[in-house]
């Protein structure tokens, strides 16, 4: 590490421990949906958006003029309060009053299917936050049904750009507050068949602030709206953090859905991606004692990622 330029030592590997912390788990239909806790920032942000999206089928029964319009509004809300909560000094409170749905109905207050929500009326109101876009995101399943779903970042693009010399190991650069070297963009979220503890989907998310759109989106598309998980990794995505208060699009979003948003009084902006989503999902349910087997896993067409399944 000294040769590298680090300054790990080795009494910080002896000191370290690893911290085992609850998921905020939400009931929803048959499943419970799991999102990473503090200091996760998409696993905050990520339950926070379900309450919001899932309360009522609301975000099931949306015409597909308001689908997105009620996405970003939600996202909106999301990120603005996001930072309230991963102040707050127990993780495992955190997590569970977050799964409280009182939540929901607090943060959509105001919320007009027909028109947008200035930023600056929200309560609380968005504020910029850095986020570094330098992280990935990966699903595992085997197959009686255990899974993983993971999400990590070196805090830049290679971390320090330096590798400790005979080990292979290139060394992260340090979180640092105040800086965009932090959790915000990290945060999974897994569900399995509450009764059965059967595996259902898994999902991991990359790409700084829109990891959190991204990886919703394909939860919202594939969990909520109940389509195919290949579809909801493949659909265009959109984006506001609120801070500024512009929807950022892909640019293969449909001129008619950009224009649904534009006639609600959203600012659109078109850009080529907008975060990258590995995911895996067992629609039947998986643990060992399934005879058929239905598992799909799919990787984000916007990166290079891999995705493989082995026969039984």
């Amino acid at each position: 590490m000294r040769a590298a330029g680090g300054t790990l030592t080795l009494d910080d590997l002896r000191r370290f421990r690893p911290k085992w912390r609850k998921g905020t788990a939400i009931r929803f239909r048959d499943q419970t949906i799991v999102f990473a806790p503090p200091p996760a920032g998409v696993g905050v942000g990520g339950s926070l958006m379900w309450r919001m999206l899932a309360d009522g089928e609301r975000y099931r029964d949306a015409t597909e003029g308001e689908k997105l319009h009620l996405f970003v509004e939600a996202a909106k809300r999301a990120f603005a309060a996001r930072p309230g909560w991963l102040r707050r000094g127990d993780p495992a409170a955190t997590a569970r009053t977050l799964a409280d749905p009182q939540w929901a109905a607090a943060l959509m207050k105001g919320y007009r299917a027909d028109s947008a929500s200035a930023a600056a009326t929200l309560n609380p109101p968005p504020v910029p936050v850095a986020e570094n876009p330098a992280g990935a995101g990966f699903v595992v399943v085997d197959l009686v049904g255990q899974a993983v779903a993971c999400t990590l970042t070196n805090y830049n693009l290679f971390g320090t750009g330096r590798v400790a010399p005979g080990t292979g190991i290139v060394l992260a650069a340090a979180p640092a507050p105040g800086t965009d070297r932090n959790a915000l963009s990290l945060g999974p979220v897994l569900s399995f068949e509450t009764e059965t503890r059967r595996f259902r989907f898994a999902a991991a998310g990359a790409g700084g602030a829109a990891a959190l759109t991204a990886t919703m989106m394909v939860a919202g598309e594939t969990l909520l709206r109940q389509t195919t998980v290949e579809k909801g990794i493949n659909a265009p995505r959109v984006h506001d953090t609120g801070a500024p208060d512009v929807v950022l699009a892909e640019r293969s979003l449909p001129a008619k859905q950009v224009a649904a948003l534009r006639a609600r009084g959203h600012r659109v902006r078109t850009v080529p991606t907008l975060g990258r989503v590995n995911a895996a999902e067992c629609p039947l349910g998986l643990d060992s004692s399934s005879e058929d087997i239905a598992c799909f896993v799919f990787t984000d067409p916007r990166a290079a990622g891999m995705a493989a399944e082995a026969e039984r």
